[in-house]
Order: C-alpha cells, then structure tokens, then sequence
C-alpha cells in the first residue's frame, strides 16, 4: 500500500457529455410522460362528453401505452425510456453511509417494488419492436404483442429479483512501463457499478420474448387452437398500431372496410373529433332564397 495522500478535490465539468446527457435524457422521460398523460385526460374528457367510456373506448384503454406511445411519442423516444430503465436495472445502487467518522458505499439492492416498476418500464422497448414489425406481423400483432410484454415484463421481474446486480471493487496493483525511466502508468483498482454485458442481455430477453411469442401464437393458429384474426383491408388515414390493437365496434371480425372509432379511441389514433356539423355562412339574399324554398 502506499502512503497517505492529501485530498484532492476534482469537481464535474458541466460540459461533459455524460453531464449533458443525464439531463437530455430526463427531459425526454418528462416529455413522454406529460404527453401520455395529457392524451389519457383528453380521452377522458371526450369520452365522459359523449358517453363512449363503457363501450369500445374502455376497452382500448388497455392499449393506451402502445397506440399513443406510437402516434403522440414515436419509437425513438419510446426507445430512450426503455434505455433507461435497463440502465438502471443494470446498475448497483451505491449509498454513501457515515459512521464513527467513517464514510463507506453501501448496496442495498432494488426493491422489489422499484423493480416491478423499472421491468415495465423497460418492457417500452418491446412496444418499439411490436410497433416497427406490425407490417410483417399483420393480424396476429393483437395476439402476440401482449403476450410477448408480459412476457419480458415477468422473465425481468424473475430474473433483477432472483440475481440482481451488485457493486464491486477489486484492489490489486498494476504497472506498466511506457518509456523506461521516463513514464510509468499504475492502476490500483476497478470500482464496478454497472454492467454493460447485463444491458445487453435485457434487450435480448425483449427479443427473445417477442420471437417466442409470435411463434407460438402463429402455431396455435396453425393448429386451431386459437381463432386467427381476420386481415383487414389496410386504411390511408389509420395508424397501423390504432388498426392491429383497437377495438373497431361490430365489425371487428369482419372485412368490411368501414372502421368505427369513438371518440375516444380517435384521440388515442391522433384525430381530434369536432362533431358531424358543419357551418355555411350566407349572405342576405341566400337567407331569403332558403326561407322561399322551405
């Protein structure tokens, strides 16, 4: 071991990227947040107005996270929320405990609550893959993509609460000679907090969970084991997440081209429903020319 040293201090440069980073990455959890929540009270709002809360529309409020995380959010910052929750179910928590004039880090885990809440969180990402492969999937996505959440949401649960991550620190020293006499390089230890092997390892789970699932729904299908959706006509002016996870009302399991939304589910698909009115201003003489025909 070598001698005591005095302290030195070494504050953080603020123009780091990794400074920089943490609170890009916050404001876009904030904004994806405000958005949802600001869809979810309009839905609320035009479904109490017209009546609409116990039919269809409360039935698709199941899927409020994937229909407006895709149309309002969009799949890169439904990507970055994601990111983060791994991040930080890959991380060892570290709290700087004090006692007996001592100070030492101590790992306390994750709860088991914070970690049912971070496993849904990062189940966002699987949302990302059901919504980028929802061409290729077609009519089986409202089958699949459930249950391939609920898989990678229940496989990360098991998994961050049964082996969670945990700091480490290892002490050993090591020197390398650059130019000898001249400059040597020493390093005392590595300090470990996080774990890149084990973020990776969690998009795996995600992509695992959505390839098993989708093959398992497509082979109960083959076998009949459970009714296979019916293929749609595809519509210009609907989003492929409002027509794959939305409830249509009477012609669900039909081919009919008509697609019936209320007005709930239209503001989840990014319409704003104004009513089936429409104002004609007339001038004086149209006036009388109406009034002499009625």
């Amino acid at each position: 071991m070598s001698t005591r040293m005095t302290d030195y201090n070494l504050d953080p440069n603020p123009l780091e990227l990794p400074y920089n980073a943490a609170r890009y990455v916050w404001a876009v959890v904030v904004y994806m947040s405000f958005v949802l929540c600001a869809v979810v009270v309009a839905m609320l709002v035009v479904g109490g107005v017209s009546h609409t809360i116990t039919t269809n529309g409360g039935i698709n409020l199941f899927f409020v996270n994937r229909v407006a995380g895709s149309i309002w959010v969009g799949r890169p910052l439904v990507f970055i929320r994601a990111c983060t929750a791994i991040i930080v179910l890959s991380t060892g928590p570290l709290e700087l405990v004090f006692q007996n004039s001592l100070s030492r880090f101590e790992d306390n885990g994750l709860s088991l609550w914070v970690i049912l809440v971070l496993a849904g969180e990062a189940s966002w990402f699987t949302y990302a893959l059901n919504d980028f492969f929802l061409p290729l999937s077609g009519p089986y996505s409202s089958l699949y993509a459930p249950t391939s959440s609920i898989l990678t949401w229940g496989a990360m649960v098991a998994w961050n609460a049964g082996s969670p991550f945990h700091a480490s620190a290892t002490i050993g020293r090591d020197c390398n000679v650059l130019l000898l006499g001249y400059q040597l390089t020493c390093h005392g230890g590595q300090i470990q907090i996080g774990s890149v092997g084990r973020v990776c390892a969690h998009f795996g789970v995600s992509i695992i969970a959505t390839v098993a699932a989708y093959v398992g729904v497509r082979l109960l299908c083959l076998f009949q084991i459970v009714r296979r959706p019916p293929s749609r006509p595809v519509h210009v002016w609907l989003c492929a997440a409002s027509d794959a996870f939305l409830s249509h009302g009477a012609n669900d399991n039909t081919m009919d081209e008509d697609v019936q939304l209320d007005a709930m589910s239209c503001v989840m698909s990014g319409f704003i429903p104004l009513g089936n009115w429409v104002t004609v201003l007339l001038n004086p003489s149209q006036r009388k020319s109406l009034a002499s025909v009625e």
